[in-house]
């Protein structure tokens, strides 16, 4: 696709000469002009230590980041000519998002770069910004002197239905911010990628009769984020749309399901005090079960089904390969347990209903060893305040250390 776009440069060269050329606004200006667009909530960042339980009182609404953000995690390792690339083609972005589409318009990028570093800086954005895939792939290189090796500025390519697709982008991306300004969190890093999280279950619903509709979008952030529905690749592309705009570094991943009746399917990572887990908000909406599929570790993530990845990151253009970020950190995941007191609190705390006592949980060795010699105990729960007693039914040895517990709650007769 790539390689469409760079030829379709080229051939629009000679028309493109005539076009008139206008240079890119200073960081500082189109900072300040998003920022009166977005009239964002300003609240504190800290460098909370997210595997300790906050007592902060809740905030409500969370700081604005601009999208696509200047920086992600590859940006430092770009050559300075990348960087000037990337640095351009974020601009072109931030300037469509605000002040709409001109495509007439040239814009001049601080210097002359390889048509190679130019497209690697493109792949890195396109990885990463998956809501304005549409807006990046109308993006491409010319070059004033006329080669085909180097370019010194960017122009759009566009059909006529691009303007509209950039009102509906406006329209979304203006709905983020009115979204992200309602949310409360308590300023840590976890609080608010599941307040997100929430958010999203509790406002999209999945569009389970996709099938019968060929040719909706259900997988964009307008028809989700304006529209209020979607399907999977709607709602992780919404997930990672809202987390980067609250400056949280997420990752958009596609993929298939072990089950074969199942289609393709689209989820997500997220980075917490500098370790990865897995969210995919879908069958945290459509499971009942918001913490099964929550800040998942790649081993708990495959065995819930998630199969054939495809991260929609960073190409390594020179190994031909994705550049795998690696989730392997239970520390998140409120399904695994440590201690028998908190496997018995997790226990105490659920809310089965009158058809779902069975839970499954993962816990260390020694917990689970310790947990399945003991005898059946009577624990409070929210079941219409019912006494249940649990029983592990089955155990296995799974990642590690880490083994998998299914336990049934059984109601307890009372004599």
């Amino acid at each position: 696709m790539f390689e469409t776009i760079t030829k379709i440069s080229l051939t629009l060269l000679m028309i493109l000469s005539l076009v008139s050329c206008s240079f890119l606004p200073t960081d500082e200006a189109l900072k300040n002009e998003i920022q009166e667009t977005i009239d964002s909530t300003v609240t504190n960042e800290s460098n909370y230590d997210e595997t300790e339980l906050s007592d902060k009182e809740p905030i409500t609404g969370i700081k604005l980041h601009t999208y696509p953000d200047p920086y992600v995690r590859e940006y430092e390792k770009l050559t300075e000519d990348q960087k000037i690339a990337y640095d351009a083609i974020s601009k072109v972005l931030l300037d469509i998002t605000v002040n709409g589409i001109d495509p007439e318009k040239t814009y001049k990028m601080d210097g002359r770069v390889s048509a190679s570093d130019f497209m690697l800086a493109y792949d890195i954005i396109y990885a990463n910004f998956t809501s304005a895939d549409q807006l990046i792939s109308a993006i491409t290189g010319k070059d004033s002197m006329g080669t085909q090796q180097y370019y010194d500025s960017i122009v759009m390519v566009v059909d006529d239905n691009y303007k509209e697709y950039v009102n509906k982008y406006k329209e979304a991306i203006a709905e983020a911010d009115k979204i992200l300004k309602t949310i409360e969190h308590d300023d840590t890093e976890y609080s608010k990628a599941l307040a997100i999280a929430k958010w999203i279950c509790d406002n999209i619903p999945y569009a389970h009769d996709y099938t019968e509709r060929v040719g909706d979008e259900l997988n964009n952030v307008y028809t989700a984020l304006v529209k209020r529905e979607a399907v999977c690749g709607g709602l992780s592309t919404v997930y990672d749309l809202l987390c980067k705009k609250a400056g949280l570094e997420t990752i958009y991943v596609r993929g298939d399901c072990i089950n074969p009746d199942l289609a393709g399917h689209a989820w997500n990572m997220i980075c917490i005090s500098n370790k990865w887990y897995y969210v995919d908000v879908t069958w945290m909406s459509t499971s009942g079960n918001m913490n099964e599929n929550f800040m998942m570790p790649k081993a708990i993530c495959d065995e819930l089904g998630h199969n054939e990845y495809n991260y929609y990151y960073y190409w390594d253009r020179e190994n031909n390969t994705y550049v795998l970020p690696e989730a392997n950190s239970y520390d998140l995941y409120n399904l695994y347990f440590t201690t028998v007191d908190e496997l018995i609190e997790h226990l105490e705390n659920s809310e089965p209903t009158e058809e779902y006592f069975y839970l499954n949980v993962y816990a260390s060795a020694d917990v689970a060893e310790e947990i399945s010699t003991l005898e059946s105990n009577e624990i409070s729960s929210n079941l219409n305040g019912e006494k249940l007693q649990f029983t592990v039914i089955d155990k296995g040895i799974y990642d590690t250390d880490v083994i998998k517990l299914y336990i049934t709650l059984i109601e307890v007769n009372e004599q």
